[in-house]
């Protein structure tokens, strides 16, 4: 358990952000201008005019039963009923008047959170384990060393106009569960001798053209944590490519230069840093861990609900503290509405050590929660409408906002999830869905992969694809992806079908598992051996669309409208 850092907001920069949001509005400042601004401060546009989308950073995934007070309150108050988990443990919130944003930056300031270098060309959220501090299977607890870095990088001038986006994520242990290989700069936990460290990776990334990060050390020990990042943030700055955004993250500055040739660089860097500035680099201590909680009221065991059993099964796990157990809470594309980020304040107030945390599959874990009272937890998250079972499961699947709201995406991503995830739910007695639950399904609205698309089992990216005078809104396949800690295995890409048979096509994809699986083969690895021809001859008939096939099939999921390719300048995209 921990006392939270939660200094993160900061009166000025809300203030800041009001005088040039007037100097915006008076005509004083160019649209140009502002978007530069806007953009740091944790404000995109949408693909609706008029409305901004705002992000919210959770360093690390940790957050207060006073911060979800906060959030239910900007989801009632300024947003439209519910806040969305990413897949870098954040918060957003659509369809925001810029008139609003004041009052909703002061709400959440008030509570420790902010949605400073939340977005733009800056080092983003930084992110960890969701499970640190808690499992026995870790090397040691990397929140602290996370909250540290952005305490460190957040509000400095020298990497508030980095060339592009900076992601840092830290991992418990080598399964890697914060991404460390996709991550620009990842730290992931190691004990060597005795010594705590890490192995630090640089690089990684997604989008159009994924990258598995550079082991830059196999192990450096935690105190060479602070100088190893900012180094590695002050070579991007150096190096990245400012002129052409498509080609500015750091894993291509690494390809261009190469990375002997960077490694070079790196050592230069770090070599300054330590001789110039040694003593700004140093970290407070980090134990702030207990082995039990606070005293608090005895409370009552409840009975369990005939649920109970399967969701305890699914969504429980060990703590490596005696006695205590973590709650995953399976959320539907990872939206909580007001009166759920209530709830989930009263249960973390009575139930965990008074937080939770966000994780980077969507959903949110609950720590510190007696054994004997979790049925009191299942039939308060069931009230709650959040008391799901099969957590992690194939069922619990990822998805990126889509065309619900970005520019830049092409399908309704959000669309295909609810489909998919009513399908496998009616199909639950289906021995190959029941096969198929140890894989994972992630989706994204376009190639770019803020669902994550490329390391799923089964992943899906929005395209388009021209039938005679019309659209038909589809689906590319990314099959046989996963993290673990041999590093990042990006999907095969194999065949696309329309949107509006998705939901077919993966049924046909679970059944061929089952059928064809060698003993204990998982999702990932069998789609990532299978022959492709087997998976074509489920995927491409269903691809054969006539010019004058029905108009559902050129309709995408959720709308009964002629569907249209509607792209913008994205924003916001991974």
């Amino acid at each position: 358990m921990r006392a939270p850092r939660n200094g993160f907001s900061s009166v000025a920069d809300i203030d800041e952000f009001v005088a040039v949001l007037d100097q915006y509005q008076s005509g004083e400042m160019d649209a140009d201008t502002f978007r530069g601004f806007r953009l740091t401060r944790g404000v995109y546009g949408q693909r609706q005019p008029d409305v901004q989308m705002i992000r919210v950073k959770v360093v690390g995934g940790l957050l207060t039963s006073e911060q979800l007070l906060a959030l239910a309150d900007v989801s009632t108050d300024q947003s439209r009923g519910f806040g969305h988990i990413t897949t870098r443990q954040a918060i957003q919130f659509h369809f925001i008047k810029l008139d609003d944003c004041e009052a909703l930056q002061r709400r959440l300031g008030e509570a420790g959170l902010t949605t400073r270098e939340a977005c733009g060309n800056t080092v983003r959220n930084v992110t960890a384990d969701p499970l640190s501090g808690i499992v026995a299977d870790e090397a040691f607890d990397v929140l602290p060393y996370a909250e540290w870095c952005q305490h460190h990088l957040l509000r400095d001038p020298r990497f508030g106009k980095l060339p592009r986006k900076f992601k840092i994520a830290f991992s418990g242990n080598e399964q890697d569960r914060a991404q460390a290989a996709i991550n620009d700069l990842g730290f992931v936990a190691r004990i060597v001798d005795g010594q705590q460290g890490f192995r630090v990776l640089v690089g990684g990334g997604l989008s159009t053209s994924p990258a598995n990060a550079y082991v830059l050390h196999d192990f450096i020990p935690t105190s060479e944590m602070p100088v190893v990042a900012e180094a590695v943030t002050q070579i991007f700055d150096r190096i990245g490519n400012r002129a052409n955004r498509a080609r500015a993250r750091l894993k291509y500055a690494i390809k261009k230069l190469g990375f002997e040739a960077f490694k070079v660089e790196y050592e230069s860097v770090l070599a300054e840093i330590k001789a110039l500035h040694p003593e700004a680099l140093v970290m407070p201590p980090t134990s702030r861990e207990t082995d039990q909680l606070p005293e608090r009221a005895h409370i009552e065991a409840q009975s369990p609900l005939g649920s109970f059993d399967v969701w305890q099964e699914h969504n429980v796990l060990a703590q490596k503290h005696p006695g205590f157990k973590a709650v995953v809470v399976r959320l539907l594309l990872g939206d909580l509405t007001a009166a759920q980020f209530r709830g989930l304040a009263s249960l973390c107030a009575t139930y965990t050590d008074g937080t939770l945390r966000t994780t980077n599959d969507q959903n949110v874990v609950l720590p510190w929660v007696e054994a004997r009272l979790l049925p009191n937890v299942h039939r308060a998250l069931t009230d709650l409408g959040i008391g799901r079972s099969h957590a992690r499961t194939l069922v619990d699947l990822t998805s990126c906002p889509g065309a619900d709201s970005c520019n830049l995406a092409y399908t309704g991503s959000r669309e295909l999830g609810r489909e998919l995830v009513q399908i496998l739910e009616a199909n639950e007695s289906r021995s190959s869905v029941r096969a198929a639950l140890n894989g994972d399904i992630k989706i994204s609205g376009c190639p770019n992969s803020c669902g994550q698309h490329h390391v799923a089992a089964i992943g899906f990216h929005g395209g388009i694809r021209r039938v005679g005078e019309r659209v038909l809104p589809l689906y590319e396949l990314h099959l046989g992806g996963k993290l673990d800690h041999e590093g990042a295995r990006f999907g095969r890409r194999i065949g696309k079908v329309p949107a509006r048979l998705a939901g077919e096509a993966l049924l046909g994809l679970v059944g061929l598992y089952e059928a064809e699986r060698n003993a204990n083969e998982s999702v990932a690895d069998f789609f990532w051996r299978v022959d492709e021809a087997l998976v074509k001859a489920i995927v491409d008939p269903l691809n054969d669309v006539a010019d004058d096939a029905p108009d559902l099939m050129f309709q995408d999921l959720g709308t009964e409208d002629v569907f249209g390719v509607h792209r913008g300048d994205g924003e916001c995209a991974s």
